[in-house]
């Protein structure tokens, strides 16, 4: 949806316009026109002989005259309009219900400024003379929301629209008015009765089709501060700043006088931030009005969905989508809670109506911005609302449709008969049914919903917080970390252009490039390759990747040498032992064609085609190694980002010197995204994801990488981050083999990223992902991801729950906080301490120098620790000084580069030399390190999980692949084992289905497991090699 600020524009000028119907639109007979003054507007009235009274020069000197309206007059066109007033205040005191006379009064007090106690006159007019009630109410309500005071405002329109319903004028008021104060549902409902009365305008229908955001920038609404929080909180919810929001609600004066708009947001919110036992006390002390707000029950939903009570969750979010039934995160909440029932064909269902409801609000928004061909985007509005059973909507749009395309055709009079054969046509309850095509079946009107929510008690969260208590963690030691990269040899500059570029960067030039650590050698030390751009992206760069081999304490450059001189310009990078020779093999993903390079085992590569498909060029972002087919081979897993030449195209600047726009991914074409399938005779076939998907699905943007067994069925699984859509967890489905003529059995994957829960941010919304880190870091036996997002956003924490549906933890581990103003690339699990928790570490920039306007281009690196499942952050000991400094930090890897059992870290930059830091932290916790080696599993044993029982926990590891963002990890499982802990025994789930367990292992070491064989090989190395 565009940005609000571009809608504004728009909506203040309906607003206005409606605003001038409300005063100007009365009845001539009640309240005759009078011409406007230069101080105000014409809303009120005086009587038609005005034109005809003679300004005499001495009636101001008469002061026995009789007070008179005509005298009144005469001092009003002398611009002696004191005098005037305290005229018209003596013939009120003498006959207070003469209309012309209390119509002048209120004009004169508004153009002295006295706009209080015009309104008050009108009031109290309109109390004693009903017959004129209409009149004097409209332009009370007018005046009201001119002076700020939109509350009073509504409330006279209320009082009109009780009197008359079908009043038009009232309807579009009130409507404009409180969509700009922020009551949107109840803003929604009346124009839900507009439409069923008269034309609607582009903006009006916006609102409908677009129900969960603020249309109108609450810094330009004329209301009053106090009157604007609801407005102000969806703003904040827009930009992720929930705790904000909730502030904001908090403070204003329409919580204490629990006003069922705002009470109903705030128990949304915190539904959406895990503060469930101050969701069952809202909803304990919520008025029953609130249960007419879908806020109330998308929070209702979330707490049922929260303690795994699916039934009453699919209900609440049911009852959320019959109030507004193109609501996004409503509709994607019912299709979560639908599929955590099992049903999963319901669910895909709504899930399609959510994507449908977001495209239709992106179109809807183009015809309010005048974007393209609005007149067909009106008719595509027109023809897919009425196919989703919104029959009312469809024919407002279809009368915008014609009003464009051929505007002498759109009549009104043709309209409201079309409206009036709709109405006769469909009654209620059949057009409740057509709003439900595609939802579930159930009958909504036979819930109780009262009971709905009084099942909503303290009664089974505390059990589910005290669950996730139970694993406590020592407090967190101090980290030290020292950057030595220039001090051991690893000397390595990206360039992202030649020359590079620092700003103004085309959409390739500011997102770095991948680092993988591996042993290519087989000499027990970790070797390091970095990918290089160095180049426009179309002709070989100037400089080549670079492959760095450990001589046991320091680094040497082997590119030449190993004849891995790559000259694309690269950024993703993955090994893997793709011929299962034992040797760990190397991908290379350019812009471009891409390169695989087979270790030849005598320190050199051998550069190998993988099928025709592979010649075409594609924009690789994320590259993995692992067997996705279930056929124990690994296979080649290629993300990708844009496929689109005209990313190449400079960028125009205008006369100062300023860009005239920035390339986004979003202007440009999605890639598809691929998988190599391997075959026993060492052959690949490629083929798009789409190709292999069991439904129909868009190519995205791909970023992130993350390939394992997630959900411990056996079979790995790929979850990708995108940028700006939403995220994907593809699983492999198993009725989906099918036979081919020429190959073996080929998969059928099944994108189940928005049922399980990890496609969208808290609200429903896609945002702009960058990378993932895969761990457990709840401590509960399965696995989770933290994604890193654009700064204004929030990182995600899906925390996977004993049923592989997840929820994201952002607000209850307290990651918002430490989120919310960077921008996060690369993010590794790490335990820095071996204290047995996961921490994080997130590398952080910005994608353009946005200064002023934005305070950093360069950001910190941060490392936070998990302490009791709250993330901390900390302040290594760094005397080379690059935590406290700041970067443009994008590609993290994890190694262990000494083996001293402490994990170090290996960071690329978009401007700095690569950085390696060692980890130096004192601690006394003990550690063990696994390589696992499959037999009947691939070698690489993509998807093993091992299980470490201690005293009175178990921590859980996984082997697994691509590893976040453009980068691959050393592939050794590593555990921390507390002092106050003791190892007892080892389990360990091959992806073949065997079984494995090792008992009273030692620790302080590392070892080598083989698949079915009984016994740990522990590892033993040899002394540094002199570097000559």
């Amino acid at each position: 949806m565009p940005h609000r600020n571009e809608l504004v524009a728009f909506v203040s000028a309906s607003i206005a316009a409606l605003l001038l119907l409300g005063i100007s639109g009365c009845n001539k007979t009640d309240l005759p026109d009078q011409r406007p003054t230069e101080r105000s507007r014409p809303t009120a009235a005086t009587t038609d002989s005005e034109a005809n009274v003679e300004v005499s020069e001495d009636i101001h000197s008469d002061a026995d005259s009789e007070p008179s309206l005509q005298h009144a007059q005469q001092l009003l066109a002398l611009g002696k309009s004191p005098e005037a007033l305290r005229e018209l205040h003596s013939l009120l005191l003498k006959d207070p219900d003469q209309l012309d006379v209390i119509a002048l009064t209120a004009q004169t007090e508004r153009s002295l400024g006295n706009m209080e106690s015009a309104i008050a006159l009108l009031e109290e007019s309109a109390a004693r003379l009903p017959e004129h009630e209409r009149t004097l109410l409209s332009n009370s309500a007018a005046w009201s929301a001119e002076t700020g005071n939109y509350h009073a405002a509504i409330k006279h329109y209320q009082k009109l629209l009780k009197a008359d319903p079908a009043d038009v004028m009232s309807l579009r008021s009130i409507a404009a008015l409180q969509n700009e104060i922020g009551h949107r549902f109840e803003a929604n409902e009346h124009l839900r009765r507009l439409m069923q009365l008269s034309p609607m305008t582009t903006v009006e229908l916006l609102c409908l089709v677009n129900p969960g955001q603020q249309i109108h920038d609450s810094q330009q609404s004329r209301a009053k501060p106090s009157q604007k929080a609801l407005a102000m909180a969806y703003e904040h919810l827009d930009e992720n700043q929930f705790q904000r929001a909730l502030g904001t609600l908090e403070d204003s004066p329409s919580f204490i006088a629990r006003v069922p708009a705002l009470l109903s947001l705030r128990t949304r919110i915190l539904a959406e931030m895990g503060r469930m036992d101050e969701v069952a006390i809202a909803l304990a002390d919520a008025p029953k009005q609130c249960q007419g707000f879908p806020d109330y029950w998308i929070g209702v939903g979330i707490w049922h969905q929260t303690n795994r009570e699916f039934d009453e969750a699919i209900q609440a979010f049911q009852k959320a989508v019959e109030l507004e039934p193109l609501h996004q995160t409503a509709l994607r909440r019912l299709a979560t809670a639908l599929q955590s029932d099992g049903s999963n064909q319901v669910a895909s269902r709504v899930n399609e109506r959510a994507q449908l409801a977001k495209d239709l609000s992106e179109l809807a928004a183009s015809t309010v911005n005048r974007q393209g061909n609005v007149g067909r985007s009106c008719q595509i509005l027109s023809q897919q609302l009425q196919r989703i059973g919104l029959p009312f909507q469809s024919l407002a749009w279809q009368f915008n449709a014609i009003a464009y395309t051929t505007p002498q055709q759109a009549r009104v009079d043709q309209h409201l008969a079309s409206l009036k054969h709709l109405i006769q046509s469909l009654n209620s309850s059949e057009t409740q049914l057509a709003q439900r095509i595609g939802l579930p079946l159930a009958n909504p009107f036979e819930t109780d919903w009262d009971s709905l929510v009084a099942s909503c008690d303290l009664a089974v969260e505390p059990n589910r917080i005290a669950e996730q208590e139970t694993h406590t963690s020592q407090q967190s030691i101090q980290p030290h970390f020292e950057s030595i990269a220039s001090r051991v040899g690893l000397i390595f500059q990206y360039r992202n252009a030649s020359p590079p570029v620092e700003k103004h960067f085309l959409l390739h030039q500011p997102l770095g490039s991948g680092l993988a650590c591996f042993d290519y050698d087989l000499d027990g030390n970790t070797d390091v390759y970095a990918a290089q751009g160095d180049g426009d992206a179309i002709e070989p760069g100037m400089s080549p990747n670079y492959l760095a081999r450990h001589l046991g304490d320091s680094f040497i450059d082997v590119t030449a040498f190993a004849e891995v001189d790559d000259r694309g310009y690269s950024m993703a990078l993955t090994t893997g032992d793709i011929n299962q020779d034992g040797f760990e093999d190397l991908v290379v993903g350019n812009m471009g064609r891409n390169s695989l390079f087979l270790n030849q085992g005598d320190g050199t590569f051998r550069s190998i085609s993988v099928d025709n498909s592979w010649e075409a060029g594609r924009y690789t972002t994320g590259l993995a190694l692992a067997d996705v087919t279930g056929d124990s081979l690994p296979d080649i897993i290629e993300i990708n980002y844009v496929d689109d030449q005209r990313i190449f195209d400079p960028i125009q600047f205008d006369s100062n010197g300023q860009p005239i726009r920035l390339p986004g991914p979003m202007q440009f074409s999605a890639a598809e995204d691929r998988v190599f399938v391997s075959h026993p005779d060492g052959s690949f076939e490629g083929q798009s994801i789409r190709e292999l998907a069991a439904s129909s699905t868009d190519a995205h943007r791909g970023m992130g990488l993350v390939v394992g067994d997630f959900d411990a069925d056996g079979d790995n699984e790929m979850f990708v981050a995108n940028d700006q859509t939403q995220n994907q967890l593809w699983d492999r489905t198993a009725s989906g083999l099918h036979d081919d003529a020429d190959k073996s059995l080929r998969p059928n994957f099944q994108d189940i990223g928005t049922l399980s829960g990890v496609a969208y941010g808290v609200t429903g919304q896609p945002l702009a992902s960058m990378g993932i880190a895969a761990a457990d870091f709840d401590g509960n036996q399965t696995l989770d991801f933290h994604v890193t997002n654009f700064d204004d956003e929030l990182s995600n924490l899906y925390l996977q729950q004993s049923d592989h549906l997840y929820s994201d933890g952002v607000f209850s581990t307290g990651l918002d906080e430490h989120s919310r103003t960077m921008l996060g690339f690369g993010t590794q699990a790490i335990d820095f301490e071996n204290d047995g928790d996961w921490d994080l570490v997130i590398a952080n920039g910005d994608i353009e120098d946005r200064r002023p306007t934005k305070p950093m281009f360069q950001m910190p690196t941060q490392l936070l620790a998990n302490q009791n499942q709250s993330w901390v952050s900390t302040s290594p000991e760094d005397s080379t000084g690059y935590f406290a400094g700041e970067h443009l930090a994008r590609s993290v890897a994890r190694l262990d580069w000494n083996r001293d059992g402490l994990t170090d870290l290996l960071v690329g930059d978009l401007m700095e030399p690569l950085t390696l830091l060692e980890n130096q932290t004192n601690s006394d916790h003990r550690w063990l390190q696994l390589k696992l080696i499959g037999t009947q599993t691939e070698r690489d044993a993509i998807g093993a999980r091992v299980h470490f029982h201690l005293d009175d926990t178990q921590l859980l590891r996984t082997v697994q692949t691509g590893d976040g963002y453009m980068s691959r990890n050393e592939n050794l499982i590593s555990i921390g084992i507390p002092t106050n802990q003791h190892l007892h025994r080892i389990d360990i789930v091959w992806p073949s289905g065997l079984h494995q367990s090792f008992d009273n292992v030692a620790t302080e070491r590392r070892g080598l497991i083989i698949e079915s064989q009984p016994q740990i090989h522990w590892l033993h190395f040899a002394p540094p090699i002199p570097n000559t």
